[in-house]
C-alpha cells in the first residue's frame, strides 16, 4: 500500500525532471498573497461589526464562508498556478472530477479555522486546532489536485519530505492566524502593515507547502501504448484561474463597498441616536435638578432641627446617598449638554473665593463621615470679581474635592487658590487663576494619570473598584475646565496622595468687559 505512494528503498531509475518557468512561480506567490490577505480581511471586518453590534450570527457565518471561499479559491489557485510552472517535457492534463473536488478541503479548512481562531471566545488551543485544520487542507488539496494528473509518469513520494511539507503548512498558518486573532482582540482593525504581515505569512503556508511537497514528489516514467486520458488542458487552466480569481476578489471589492456604505450609515444612524438621548437629558436638566435640590434642602433642613440620635443617623446616611446621586446626576447632566452641544458657558461676575466656598461647604459633611480634615486657603491678591460660569466651575471643584475624599481612608483634603501661570494681560483684562485640589489618598499610577480623564474610566486598583463611581465626573472636569480655555492635569506619585491643579484665565469684571461679553453671549446664543 505505501509502496504505492511513498518511494520505499532505493531510488527509480526512470526519473523524469522538470524546471519552473519562474514567472508563473512569482504569480503563485502574489494569489496566494492577495486571496490570504483578503479572506483574512473579511473576517477580521466580521469582528468588528460584531464587536459593534453590527451584524446578525447568520450574516456573521455568511461572511467567514466569504473569507473562507476567497482563501480555499486562492490555495488552490496558487497550487496549480504552481503545477503550470512546472514543466517536464511532456504532454500533463488533469481529470475533471478530481480538480474539481480538490477545492472543497481548501474552502472547509479555511472556513472551520478562521471560525475556531477568529473568534471573540477564541484562545491558544482553538489557534492551534485551527492551524491544525488548516495545514492538512492545504496539504489535503494538494495531493488530491497531484492525483488529478494525467501524464507518462506516476507520482511517488519522499516520506521525510512529505510530512516536513505539512509540518510547514501548519506551523506557518499558526503563525499567521495567531498574529491575526491578536490584531482582533486588539482591535487593531485598520493596521494595513499588519494585515499585510498576517497575509504575506499565510501565503507562505499555502506556498511552503506546495512547493516542499512538490520537491517531495519523484515523477517516474512509465511506458504507455497510447496517449494519457483527455482531461482538462493547462490552457485550460490558465483561463480558468484567471477568471475565477478575478471573479472572486473582483465581487468581494464590490461587496466590501457595499458593506462600509452599510456600516457608514449604521454608525450614522447610531449617533444620531445617540445625541437624541444626549439632547433628552440635556433639554430635562432643569426639571431633574429642580426636585433633587429641594430634597437636599429640605433634608439640610431638618438635619439642623432637634432630632433622637436614630433620627440624625438615618437622616445623615440619607443626606449621604442624596448628595451622591445628585452629584452623579449632574455629571450625566453636564456630559449631556456637552455631547449635544447644549451647553453655553455663562459670563456673570463672580467671586472665586465665594465659589469655593460654597462647593467645600458642600463637601463638609462627607469629609466629616470619612473622618477626614477639609481645608482650604487662598492667597491675598485674588481679585474680588471674575467673569465666568461660576456654577461650572464650582461643580469642577465639587467633582475634585468628591474624588479625593473618596480615595482618601485617612489625612486631609486640601483646595489652595492663587494667581496662575502666566501675567495679567492688561489690553484684555485677563487674570489667570490656579485652583489645587491635594489628598493623602492612595495615589494615582503613572500609566493612568491620562486615561482617568477619559469618560467611564477609572484606574484598576481593587480599592478603586471598591470606591465605586461611574467614571464620569474627571472626564466632565476635564471637558469643563477646556471650554473654559484652561488646562487641568494631575500629579501622583502612584502610591500616596494626589494633586490636581487647575488653570483658568477669567476676565476681569469691570464694567467694558461685563458689556463686551455680555453682547459676547448674546451673539454665541443665537
Amino acid at each position: 500500500m505505501f509502496s504505492n505512494f511513498f518511494i520505499v528503498g532505493p531510488m527509480p531509475s526512470s526519473i523524469v525532471y522538470g524546471f519552473y518557468d519562474w514567472r508563473l512561480v512569482i504569480l503563485s506567490f502574489a494569489v496566494a498573497g492577495i486571496t490570504s490577505l483578503t479572506g483574512l480581511d473579511i473576517a477580521i471586518r466580521v469582528e468588528l461589526l460584531e464587536s459593534k453590534q453590527l451584524t446578525s450570527p447568520a450574516s456573521r457565518l455568511f461572511w467567514v464562508g466569504v473569507g473562507a471561499f476567497v482563501m480555499g479559491t486562492g490555495i488552490w489557485s496558487m497550487h496549480f498556478i504552481g503545477m503550470l510552472a512546472y514543466d517536464m517535457h511532456c504532454r500533463v492534463s488533469y481529470d475533471f472530477l478530481t480538480t474539481f473536488l480538490s477545492i472543497i478541503p481548501a474552502v472547509a479548512s479555511s472556513f472551520f479555522a478562521l471560525r475556531l481562531a477568529i473568534g471573540k471566545n477564541n484562545d491558544k488551543n482553538k489557534i492551534i486546532l485551527g492551524s491544525l485544520i488548516m495545514g492538512l487542507g492545504i496539504g489535503l488539496m494538494h495531493y488530491v489536485g497531484m492525483a488529478a494528473m494525467r501524464m507518462p509518469a506516476r507520482i511517488l513520494y519522499l516520506p521525510d519530505l512529505f510530512f516536513v511539507s505539512l509540518l510547514v503548512a501548519v506551523v506557518t498558518s499558526f503563525i499567521a492566524l495567531m498574529f491575526t486573532a491578536r490584531m482582533v482582540q486588539r482591535r487593531d482593525h485598520d493596521v494595513i502593515f499588519k494585515k499585510l504581515i498576517s497575509g504575506t505569512v499565510m501565503a507562505m503556508a499555502i506556498c511552503g507547502l506546495h512547493y516542499t511537497a512538490m520537491h517531495a514528489a519523484v515523477f517516474v516514467s512509465i511506458p504507455m501504448d497510447s496517449e494519457p486520458p483527455a482531461g482538462l488542458s493547462p490552457e485550460f487552466f490558465s483561463g480558468a484561474i484567471f477568471f475565477l480569481v478575478f471573479v472572486v476578489l473582483g465581487g468581494y471589492w464590490i461587496q466590501l463597498s457595499l458593506s462600509e456604505r452599510e456600516l457608514s450609515q449604521a454608525q450614522e444612524k447610531a449617533d444620531r441616536a445617540n445625541h437624541a438621548k444626549s439632547l433628552f437629558l440635556a433639554n430635562m436638566s432643569h426639571e431633574l435638578r429642580t426636585p433633587m435640590n429641594t430634597i437636599v434642602g429640605m433634608i439640610n433642613h431638618v438635619l439642623e432641627s432637634d432630632l433622637n440620635e436614630s433620627q440624625r443617623h438615618h437622616l445623615t446616611t440619607l443626606h449621604r446617598a442624596t448628595d451622591a446621586l445628585l452629584s452623579i446626576m449632574d455629571n450625566i447632566l453636564y456630559f449631556s449638554e456637552i455631547e449635544a452641544e447644549k451647553l453655553v458657558l455663562e459670563y456673570v461676575p463672580f467671586n472665586v473665593r465665594q465659589v469655593a466656598a460654597e462647593a467645600l461647604e458642600r463637601m463638609e459633611l462627607t469629609a466629616k463621615q470619612k473622618g477626614l480634615r477639609l481645608t482650604w486657603e487662598y492667597e491675598d491678591n485674588l481679585p474680588p470679581l471674575l467673569l465666568g460660569d461660576p456654577d461650572r466651575l464650582r461643580q469642577i471643584l465639587i467633582n475634585l474635592v468628591h474624588n479625593a475624599i473618596k480615595f482618601t481612608s485617612s489625612g486631609f483634603v486640601a483646595v489652595i487658590i492663587k494667581p496662575g501661570a502666566g501675567n495679567l494681560e492688561k489690553k484684555n483684562a485677563v487674570f489667570p487663576v490656579h485652583l489645587i485640589v491635594m489628598d493623602t489618598g492612595i495615589g494615582i499610577p503613572r500609566k493612568d494619570q491620562e486615561s482617568i480623564f477619559h469618560g467611564f474610566s477609572q484606574t484598576g486598583s481593587c480599592s478603586t473598584r471598591r470606591s465605586g463611581g461611574a467614571g464620569l465626573g474627571l472626564s466632565l472636569c476635564r471637558q469643563l475646565v477646556e471650554k473654559m480655555g484652561g488646562v487641568l492635569w494631575v500629579e501622583s506619585d502612584g502610591s500616596s496622595g494626589s494633586t490636581f491643579h487647575i488653570n483658568i484665565p477669567f476676565p476681569l469684571a469691570d464694567n467694558d468687559a461685563v458689556v463686551h461679553v455680555s453682547e459676547e453671549k448674546i451673539c454665541h446664543g443665537q
